[in-house]
């Protein structure tokens, strides 16, 4: 496919591709060619070319993304697509920071990702939580608040407290797809609270100081009624 308009075509002065900043899935790591050769630029398989975008640490309406968050998401427009990949041009995504390559592309910032890279759909480009669709066989969840008062009546400060891995998921993916194409629906649904496994996922807040985060169906470990 042509560059689209977003994505200028490489083209003298060379871009300068510049290396991830973490390797990620697809390694992360530097690459070097003659820009000139080139006219167009195509993922291969199941991948996406996304222009990235500044999401945090505060964002107008949108994320605010906590300093101390492991894996905090980052965010872009999809500029490209590669075979079979059932995103679109176009849309806003959320995706991960340690996943896919990073690009520089005549000043401007590009990452190249895994479709399963994604972590969900944005219903706008300010990357804010109302309207996020999770992606694949992941769950969006709300998390429970931190307990204020330790068992012996003593007030916790934000950094003594208990980190909370249980929740209301608000939104899920359509699912997993499998080698044979066909998509297995996630078995957990929207309303129902979870608890799973601590330290997975992307953790952020939403704007009103909620925090969320999105995880895999398998980092579910129970279902709490």
């Amino acid at each position: 496919l042509p560059l689209s308009p977003s994505l200028p075509p490489l083209c003298a002065p060379p871009a300068r591709l510049s290396p991830a900043s973490r390797r990620g899935a697809d390694g992360g790591s530097r690459v070097g060619c003659r820009a000139a050769q080139f006219k167009t630029l195509k993922p291969a398989g199941k991948r996406v070319c996304v222009k990235k975008a500044d999401v945090g640490p505060e964002t107008a309406g949108g994320i605010l993304l906590p300093d101390s968050a492991k894996d905090v998401p980052s965010g872009g427009e999809v500029v490209s697509v590669g075979e079979g990949c059932g995103l679109k041009v176009g849309a806003n995504v959320l995706y991960s920071q340690y996943a896919g390559t990073e690009l520089e592309i005549q000043l401007e910032d590009y990452v190249l990702l895994k479709e399963d890279d994604v972590i969900g759909l944005c219903a706008s480009d300010n990357y804010g939580v109302a309207g996020l669709l999770p992606q694949g066989d992941r769950l969006l969840v709300k998390l429970d608040e931190a307990a204020d008062v330790s068992e012996g009546g003593g007030l916790l400060t934000d950094s003594s407290k208990d980190k909370p891995n249980s929740g209301e998921v608000v939104a899920v993916g359509p699912g997993a797809e499998g080698e044979d194409g066909k998509t297995t629906p996630v078995a957990v649904k929207a309303g129902a609270t979870v608890l799973y496994q601590k330290f997975s996922g992307a953790e952020f807040d939403g704007d009103n100081g909620e925090k969320f985060v999105v995880i895999k169906e398998a980092d579910v470990i129970a279902t709490l009624e």
